[in-house]
């Protein structure tokens, strides 16, 4: 949803309509303790309560309905100049992206 939040993690079908979790089942929802506060927010992406698979979004902006609904885990610290042109591609009716984007080379940082 372009100003909103770019969505991906279809690793099984690729069309964005498959969200397998690599756990097998969907898992449930860890904690609400971080919000939606804006621009580089990194969430679950769920069709509701304990039902979180492998598919997340970028936050454009600050959405604070998602609050308690939606599991943040993460925060882009480099790299937002890629996530402004992903979210600049041309998307379809349905707000799909025209062309596959793949993001490698990433990983997690250690909590301090």
């Amino acid at each position: 949803m372009k100003d909103s939040f770019i969505k991906g993690g279809d690793w099984y079908t690729k069309n964005g309509y498959s969200s397998r979790s690599v756990y097998g089942q969907p898992f449930g929802d860890e904690n609400f303790s971080l919000s939606h506060v804006g621009l580089g927010v990194v969430s679950m992406a769920n069709s509701g309560q304990h039902s979180n698979g492998s598919q997340f979004f970028i936050c454009m902006t600050e959405i604070p309905e998602l609050d308690g609904k939606h599991v943040v885990f993460g925060q882009v610290l480099e790299g937002m100049d890629i996530v402004k042109l992903i979210e600049s591609q041309e998307m379809d009716k349905n707000q799909y992206l025209q062309t596959m984007v793949v993001i490698s080379n990433c990983g997690e940082l250690p909590l301090d």
